[in-house]
């Protein structure tokens, strides 16, 4: 990490770690959601949050986190700066994101659909399994007619 960052950046050089961290977490979390890759706990109950109020990610994190702020307050924490950017602005970043890659890359985001894709393969396997005249249960084609 040395080769990148100097030893002491000073106080414009970190709040620029900073921000570049935080949005680059926020990029990372809108494309391992986009793309369902799975989510992490915060993630989940942010998703949750969101499905349940039907409002943005950026709302839905904003409360969550806020939720975990305060919390954290109670036991003795103290939030500092950083506490609170990394706060509000990933939930900001995801939001573009997750737009740029529906608008950009639709492909991609067909692998979201994983129950409906999950429903149609066991459909076409029990189909397939119908029109070979394989009978549930057996490994082997049972003739017409024959009596067991």
């Amino acid at each position: 990490l040395n080769l990148f960052v100097p030893e002491n950046p000073g106080i414009f050089g970190n709040l620029a770690l900073l921000f570049f961290g935080v949005v680059l977490l926020g990029a990372s979390i809108g494309f391992y959601i986009s793309l369902d890759f799975g989510v992490s706990a915060v993630d989940g109950a942010v998703l949750t949050v969101q499905k349940w109020e039907g409002r943005s990610y950026k709302v839905a994190n904003w409360t969550v986190y806020l939720i975990a702020l305060v919390i954290s307050m109670l036991m003795g924490g103290l939030p500092g700066f950083g506490t609170i950017v990394g706060l509000v602005l990933p939930g900001i970043v995801v939001e573009p994101i997750n737009k740029y890659l529906s608008v950009n890359w639709p492909w991609i985001l067909k692998f979201q659909d994983k129950p409906k894709r999950r429903a149609k393969h066991l459909e076409q396997a029990a189909e397939a399994e119908n029109s070979t005249g394989l009978e549930e249960g057996t490994d082997a084609p049972q003739e017409e007619g024959s009596a067991e």
